[in-house]
């Protein structure tokens, strides 16, 4: 019967990253980046939209369905 788990083994010596260089950042990339995420956001606050007619309910319609069925 073959062992199909294998482990494997850490390596002793510790692997060193290259030395990295400062990035330096161009006011350009900046400008490009700040308009890219301004590009998603609305500029101008969108005014809510009133109703011309005010809500009726349920309950009150019966009320006055009745109330103008009683007049005829």
């Amino acid at each position: 019967m073959s062992s199909t788990s294998t482990r494997l083994s850490p390596s002793t010596t510790p692997i060193e990253a290259p030395a990295a260089e400062p990035v330096l950042v161009t006011e350009h990339e900046v400008a490009v980046a700040t308009a890219a995420a301004r590009a998603g956001r609305p500029t101008k606050k969108q005014k809510p939209v009133l109703r011309r007619h005010p809500k009726r309910h349920a309950f009150l319609e019966r009320a006055l369905m009745a109330r103008e069925m009683d007049r005829l």
